[in-house]
């Protein structure tokens, strides 16, 4: 693919290709890198290059007017504040046994909850009346009217629940989420994660 794109390149806008080797260096000089998360949560490593820097959470205010369905509007309204629940698109190699064990886990609780099915595909053939499940809500709107959010802990999911000062249960599946997880409860902002 690589070399289609730049042969590509190459021959309709005359530009000479090199092969990007080294993520830190091009054309012997550092590159400038960004980290999106708070210093406030993880300072700067004392070994870092001055390149590297930590430049804060990144938000993207929502666009336009969204308005909540009724019947979630209903179901907040109906009772305490639920518990979110969403993985975004980490859900394992079997989404109903996930979606299983998350709704025992809140009959066990006595837990409310809002459920977003998301990418992953969360699903059952029936839902419980404690649970509200939705493809998506945006997490700006719905994460101040929730007890405790429930998440993958990926970096979006991660920098709202802390801005909104929320409560988190990480449940990492990949990559620099387990780490996440052992930060925010170090931290204290919430306990260890489940694994």
């Amino acid at each position: 693919m690589y070399s289609d794109v730049a042969r590509w390149a190459q021959k309709t806008m005359g530009l000479t290709i090199s092969r990007f080797e080294d993520y830190f260096f091009l054309n012997g000089q550092r590159i400038p890198t960004l980290y999106s998360y708070s210093q406030q949560v993880l300072p700067t490593p004392a070994d870092w290059p001055p390149e590297a820097y930590p430049a804060g959470y990144m938000f993207v205010d929502r666009l336009g007017d969204w308005t909540p369905p009724p019947a979630l509007e209903e179901f907040l309204a109906a009772g305490p504040p639920p518990v979110y629940v969403g993985f975004s698109s980490m859900v394992g190699m079997d989404p109903k046994e996930l979606t299983r064990r998350v709704l025992g886990a809140l009959e066990r609780a006595g837990a409310r909850a809002v459920l977003a099915t998301g990418w992953g595909g969360l699903q059952a053939d029936e839902w419980p009346e404690s649970v509200f499940a939705v493809e998506s809500v945006p997490h700006d709107w719905l994460f101040p009217r929730m007890a405790a959010i429930v998440h993958h802990g990926g970096g979006g999911s991660t920098a709202m629940g802390l801005r909104l000062g929320q409560p988190a249960v990480i449940c990492p599946f990949v990559g620099d989420q387990p780490f996440w997880g052992e930060l925010l409860a170090e931290r204290g902002f919430g306990p260890k994660p489940i694994l």
